[in-house]
This record gives structure tokens, sequence and C-alpha cells, in this order.
């Protein structure tokens, strides 16, 4: 029974990823935060995940996903959020496409 319920609370983690319901903000200044992301994105709707891509050293790369809880509001990110000035640059924003490709860097031969 235990199994079930742990099966259960699984498919309702992955069931809280609806597609199309993610954007890609390009254009983020280095000094940008998660927080700064929550902030500008709050306002189009319920945000269930984001995150900034960064190097190897911790420093932002100036690019960043955010995750809605419904497809909507990622339309709505787009149309109002696409262009605006942050700390003195554009940030892009457009629909994440879904991929089924990952990518590992450095491993040895």
């Amino acid at each position: 029974m235990d199994r079930r319920a742990a099966s259960q609370g699984d498919y309702d983690e992955q069931d809280r990823r609806v597609k199309g319901a993610e954007v890609f903000v390009g254009g983020l200044p280095r000094s940008a935060t998660e927080g700064t992301l929550r902030e500008i994105f709050s306002t189009c709707g319920e945000i269930v995940d984001l995150r900034i891509m960064k190097d190897q050293n911790g420093v932002s790369k100036g690019f960043g996903f955010v995750r809605f809880a419904e497809r909507e509001c990622a339309y709505i990110a787009k149309r109002q959020k696409n262009g605006i000035e942050l700390q003195g640059k554009r940030l892009a924003v457009d629909l994440s496409l879904d991929q089924d490709t990952l990518f590992f860097g450095n491993l040895c031969k």
C-alpha cells in the first residue's frame, strides 16, 4: 500500500508539469537572481519552478526558465514580459520547447 501511495505521489509531481507551460528567458543581466525572476513573472500566474542557468563557477549564463502551473500563464508571460528592460538589458521571453535529449559534458573517455 505504501508503494502505491509513493507511486501516486510521483504521478502527482509529474502531472504538475503541464506541457507548454514553461518559458525561456534570455538577456538576463548577470546580477539577476531567481528572486528577481519570481518577482517579474509572478504577475503572470502561479510559478511552479524557475531556474537560472549557471556556469561551473556559479555565474549566471544570462538565461533561465520559468515553469507555470498553467499553459495560459506562459502565453501571458510571453505577451507581457517579452522586450521589457531589466537593469539596462532587454529580456527575450519565448515559449520553451520540450526536449527529449539530455546532454552530458566533460565525461572521461
